[in-house]
């Protein structure tokens, strides 16, 4: 499982196979013309409830990672009194 932490000790560099071998497979792997992208979600949950997810997106070249970035993404906000429903029986 890709935590902030073994995220950080990824170096640039390293063989994807070595960081597969760690981590388990990626979430997805994307074909680019220069190259693949994998992928590993984090899921960050209290209780039941998910807060928030960390994306660790690796680039990678001929096997060897040549970088890397971070993407978080939180739920979207959801309020029922603003949330227009056509499904409600209450909708105008």
């Amino acid at each position: 499982m890709m935590t902030q932490e073994s995220y950080a000790a990824v170096q640039i560099g390293t063989s994807i196979d070595r960081v597969t071998q760690e981590m388990g497979e990626p979430y997805s792997i994307t074909t680019k013309n220069d190259g693949e992208e994998y992928s590993y979600i984090e899921r960050i949950t209290a209780g039941n409830r998910l807060l928030y997810e960390n994306h660790y997106i690796f680039f990678v070249r001929q096997g060897v990672i040549v970088d890397k970035r971070i993407q978080q993404e939180k739920r979207p906000a959801f309020d029922l009194i603003y949330q227009d429903d056509p499904n409600h029986n209450q909708y105008p």
